[in-house]
C-alpha cells in the first residue's frame, strides 16, 4: 500500500500558513524584544496630525473619530508591545507545529492550528481590552481570515490521519 500524498490544495494552504506563521514569528520578535512599536507609535501620531491639519472643517465627525480609535490603539499597543510579543511568538510556534503536522498529513495538527488561530484572535481582546473602532474592525479581518484558512484546512481533514 502507498504512503499518502498530499494534495496540491494542502499544499498550497501550508505553504501560505508557513509564510503567516514566519511573519507572526517576526512581529513577535519586533514587539517582544525591540522599539520598533513605540517608533511606529511615534509615527503614527505624526501621520494623524497631519492628517488632521490636511481635513477640512467640514470633515466627517466619523472620521476624525476612526482615527482617534486608530491612535489610541496604536498607544495601547505600544504599551503592552512585549505581553503582546510574547503572545504572537507563542501563538505563531503552536501554529507552525500544527501545521507542519498537518504538512505530514497528521489529523492532530488541524486542532492544533485551530487553539492556535482562537489563541491569536483572543490574546490581542485579553491584554487590550475592547481597543474601539478601529480595533474592532482589525479583529474582524484577521478573525475572517482565520476562519477561512480553518474552514480550508478543515475540507482537508479526510487526507489526514
Amino acid at each position: 500500500h502507498a504512503p499518502a500524498q498530499r494534495s496540491t490544495f494542502l499544499t498550497v494552504l501550508c505553504i501560505l500558513s508557513f509564510i503567516g506563521g514566519l511573519w507572526t514569528l517576526w512581529s513577535g520578535y519586533r514587539n517582544a524584544f525591540t522599539d520598533a512599536p513605540q517608533k511606529g507609535l511615534a509615527e503614527a501620531r505624526e501621520r494623524m496630525e497631519k492628517a488632521h491639519a490636511e481635513m477640512d472643517d467640514e470633515a466627517l465627525p466619523v472620521v476624525e473619530d476612526l482615527m482617534g480609535s486608530a491612535l489610541v490603539m496604536a498607544e495601547n499597543a505600544a504599551a503592552h508591545a512585549r505581553e503582546l510579543g510574547y503572545g504572537e511568538l507563542l501563538m505563531a510556534a503552536l501554529s507552525l507545529f500544527g501545521v507542519w503536522n498537518m504538512w505530514n498529513l497528521r489529523r492532530r495538527g488541524f486542532w492544533i492550528y485551530l487553539v492556535a488561530s482562537v489563541g491569536a484572535l483572543a490574546l490581542p481582546a485579553v491584554i487590550l481590552g475592547g481597543g474601539g473602532p478601529m480595533a474592532s474592525i482589525g479583529l474582524l479581518f484577521t478573525g475572517l481570515i482565520s476562519l477561512v484558512f480553518i474552514v480550508l484546512y478543515a475540507l482537508n481533514l479526510k487526507e489526514m490521519r
